[in-house]
């Protein structure tokens, strides 16, 4: 927390004020993966932290206490964060920070006035007015995911503007999120811009572009004069100076309260959605004919909530911000999302769920389809094979079959997400969504869903239906073969950083896996269709399972917090084992080899003009850019199954090994040791091989970087794009075999 958010979120808050901060610390903490109750703790401690540093940063604030303070910098900050502490602990900033969550206002509301003064004091009167509302004096720092944000009650903003900032970015925003914004003109008349003694050509620039202004289409559009608030002059006003609204003013503030968003119902709604992929047989289950009977079953329990089907190919605009901008405004709404949801899109789909109070509803298919596949093999693109790679998936090949078969079924250029008989390899479309789901084994489906929304404070209570039959028999031997080829191709082509699509590159073996594929479902379609489950059972068990789903909510308290009281905490996520290595041994290491005149560029880029000594000194080093986390990565989870990951190292962590350090490579962007493994432990274990080819430790990484570029280090050294240096001896570090959680922890080890 000192270090990332306190000290590297002084950029942000340079940069872009206390707004940024705080949405760069609420990003930090979202990475982490904490959980909600963290997220409240902290979020009060940054925004504080955001008002403190704020003041420090520009000038040394008034006061006898602050005279010989050093004004606030990334070197001092642990001084400030020390005072700071104390200001914080003694209750200084609990009412400013407590402020926002006091206001009455949802969405936006635009002040647009001739002159920025008077557009910024009617702002800050307004805002302060609807409970201290959000401000801001940027309209082009309010994106489409801000301005969603903004709908739920008590999060509205008020922002300034003045007629020459132009209507850009407002006709953006309000494309689709109009009933979301309310414009409010002040002193705008012909008369009102006269008394400002502009120029006449001044004046009629602006009376021309206010025409631009009141098209704009919204929610909410009103002018005041300037006699509707007292006192507001085209200058900073007095600290003692009393704004008075008229009668005509406090009745606008009153309807902006209500402009945006209706009184709105805070009881727990519901999100429903598909982890599948094309042809899963979502659209017949949110069919006319599925939502009447869902209406009237509602309808029949005397339930209140909206039910809204929204198609993800009929959804203009990008899709789950649309789906989080309704379902702020209609909170209690019982919302079915008509599209495929693969694992990539979970954390989405929980961030919406927890920030607009809705149960988490997946429909997954029954054990017989929702059946783990293993997979031995890859193909290159270039048509390499590897033979000893293992990849999993939850759903089953006869699963995987049946929806091939169904996207074949359609007629060419019917359906509206252009998938059908007449795309160009719709058979590779269908294993490329088959493939986001890779590394996922069918019981961890489940608790992989439930750890994003556990996360995010919200929950998840799914349902399952019939795909196929129990009595399923297993499928024909060439098709079988045909798709296991065709998973080993995709994944092969996942791999192969910045190679093209599966689905559109120019490749002969594709097309003619792709004709193959259609070929033998052609031929075997009979059999295919047999093993599918009765359309009116899988509805049935649809309709059941949402509507006891529902039924639950009226029990449940309109809390996200509470909400995940009803599910037990999710199992840890391993996402690497590894070899972890003290970070100050590793700097000792560094510092015997920072003089070879070999490693002089890369010192110089990362030491400057201070000494090595200086920089390369462990945990206690203030470059942000070097790696506090070091380790050497032995298994990812995108090689494995967390059953493997846990059966090959789960019993050796804590165990410790020797590694030997024996090169150094590096390119302009990250730097890394290269190492030589152990074959055992020093207890006597064997030590697993090491799935990645090149084993070593990140030392480096420049700001804006990703450290996974560290694998490529030996490709780019051998074509000329990175240096290699390897040492005359090699240098002993020892290692603690871990593994590391979706949570940031390591098991056997203290947190990361």
């Amino acid at each position: 927390v000192r270090t990332f958010g306190c000290r590297n979120g002084l950029r942000s808050l340079r940069q872009g004020g206390s707004e940024s901060f705080v949405q760069y610390t609420n990003s930090m903490l979202t990475k982490w993966q904490v959980s909600k109750d963290a997220k409240d703790t902290w979020g009060p401690f940054f925004k504080a932290w955001a008002m403190y540093a704020k003041d420090w940063l520009a000038a040394r604030p008034i006061g006898e206490a602050n005279k010989c303070f050093p004004l606030l910098n990334d070197f001092n900050y642990l001084d400030h964060l020390e005072r700071f502490l104390e200001m914080y602990e003694s209750g200084l900033f609990a009412a400013a920070t407590e402020t926002a969550t006091k206001s009455s206002l949802s969405g936006l509301t635009v002040v647009v006035a001739p002159d920025r003064s008077i557009s910024r004091v009617v702002a800050d009167f307004i805002a302060h007015e609807l409970g201290g509302a959000a401000r801001i004096d940027d309209l082009n720092r309010i994106t489409v995911d801000k301005l969603a944000d903004m709908c739920a009650p008590g999060l509205g903003a008020v922002c300034s503007a003045v007629v020459a900032d132009g209507i850009g970015q407002l006709r953006r925003l309000t494309k689709d999120h109009a009933d979301s914004i309310s414009l409010v003109f002040f002193q705008c008349s012909e008369e009102g811009i006269r008394s400002l003694f502009l120029p006449e050509k001044e004046i009629k620039k602006t009376m021309g572009m206010l025409n631009g202004w009141r098209k704009t289409i919204c929610s909410y559009k009103v002018e005041l004069s300037r006699s509707s608030l007292i006192d507001v002059e085209p200058m900073e006003t007095d600290e003692g100076c009393r704004l008075m609204p008229s009668e005509n003013f406090i009745e606008v503030l009153s309807r902006l309260r209500t402009a945006a968003v209706d009184a709105a119902d805070e009881s727990a709604g519901a999100l429903l959605f598909f982890p599948g992929i094309p042809g899963c047989g979502k659209s017949s289950l949110t069919c006319t004919e599925v939502q009447g009977e869902l209406q009237s079953s509602l309808k029949q329990r005397n339930h209140p909530c909206e039910l809204i089907v929204k198609v993800g190919d009929q959804t203009r605009g990008k899709f789950w911000q649309v789906v989080k901008h309704e379902r702020a405004k209609r909170k209690a709404s019982l919302y079915i999302v008509d599209k495929n949801v693969p694992a990539s899109t979970w954390e989405t789909v929980a961030d919406v769920c927890g920030s607009t109070n809705a149960v988490g509803i997946p429909v997954l298919p029954d054990a017989v389809s929702l059946a783990t596949t293993r997979v031995k093999g890859l193909r290159r693109p270039d048509g390499a094979i590897v033979e000893e790679k293992v990849h999993v998936y939850p759903f089953s090949l006869r699963y995987l079959a049946l929806c091939m078969a169904r996207v074949l079924s359609r007629t060419p250029s019917s359906h509206i997400g252009k998938l059908d008989r007449g795309t160009k390899r719709a058979c590779m479309v269908v294993i490329k969504f088959f493939c986001l789901y890779r590394r996922i084994a069918s019981h961890e489906l489940l608790d992989s869903i439930s750890a994003k929304f556990n996360t995010v404070g919200a929950t998840v209570s799914p349902i399952t239906v019939s795909v196929l039959k129990s009595s399923s028999k297993s499928l024909p031997g060439d098709l079988e073969s045909l798709l296991m080829e065709a998973l080993r191709a995709q994944f092969g082509y996942d791999l192969a950083r910045g190679s093209s699509d599966t689905t559109k590159t120019n490749d002969s073996y594709l097309d003619a896996l792709e004709d193959q594929l259609r070929q033998s479902i052609d031929t075997h379609l009979a059999a295919i269709y047999d093993m599918a489950a009765d359309e009116q059972i899988s509805r049935g068990m649809f309709v059941k399972g949402f509507l006891d789903r529902i039924a639950q909510l009226d029990s449940v308290e309109p809390k996200a917090s509470i909400l995940t009281n009803c599910f037990p905490p999710t199992p840890s996520f391993y996402k690497i084992a590894s070899f972890d290595v003290d970070v100050d041994e590793v700097h000792k290491v560094v510092l015997k080899v920072a003089k070879d005149a070999r490693l002089s560029v890369l010192m110089e880029a990362i030491v400057g003009s201070r000494s090595a000594a200086n920089v390369w000194t462990g945990r206690s080093s203030v470059n942000a850019d070097l790696i506090r986390n070091t380790h050497v990565t032995m298994l990812h989870c995108e090689e494995t199954t967390q059953e493997e990951m846990e059966a090959a190292f789960g019993a050796l962590c804590g165990c410790r090994g020797t590694i030997q350090v024996v090169g150094l490579l590096w390119s302009p962007t990250v730097a890394a040791l290269a190492v030589a493994l152990p074959e055992k432990t020093e207890c006597g274990y064997d030590v697993p091989a090491c799935r990645n080819e090149f084993a070593h430790i990140t030392i480096w990484c420049a700001t804006g970087q990703e450290t996974k570029a560290a694998n490529d280090l030996p490709h780019l050294a051998a074509n000329g794009s990175a240096t290699r240096v390897d040492f005359a001896r090699c240098f002993p570090l020892v290692g603690t075999i871990a593994l590391w959680s979706d949570r940031k922890t390591s098991k056997g080890i203290e947190e990361k």
